[in-house]
């Protein structure tokens, strides 16, 4: 993620605007002795849901048992389930 100052962002928001839609990732603003990111609202709802995800504990049993299963070969391949290759 690239860092530029306030006040280039100021002058320059267009390439910073466009620096985001380009390299799909935020842009740290340093104003300072803060920092600030601005980024694609696609991208935060997926980092906002990763964390979400993250702090369910329900849910990261399931994966931890999902795992232990997979390697323990109790586990189907789309063959199996649909009858023909992925």
């Amino acid at each position: 993620m690239k860092a530029v100052t306030y006040d280039f962002a100021r002058s320059h928001f267009d390439e910073v605007f466009n620096m985001i839609q380009v390299q799909h990732e935020g842009v740290i603003i340093v104003k300072e002795d803060k920092n600030f990111v601005l980024m694609d609202k696609n991208l935060l709802d997926s980092v906002v849901e990763t964390v979400e995800l993250a702090e369910d504990k329900e849910f990261i049993s399931s994966l931890k048992t999902a795992k232990a299963e997979i390697e323990r070969g109790e586990s189907f391949t789309f063959e199996d389930v649909f009858g023909e290759k992925l």
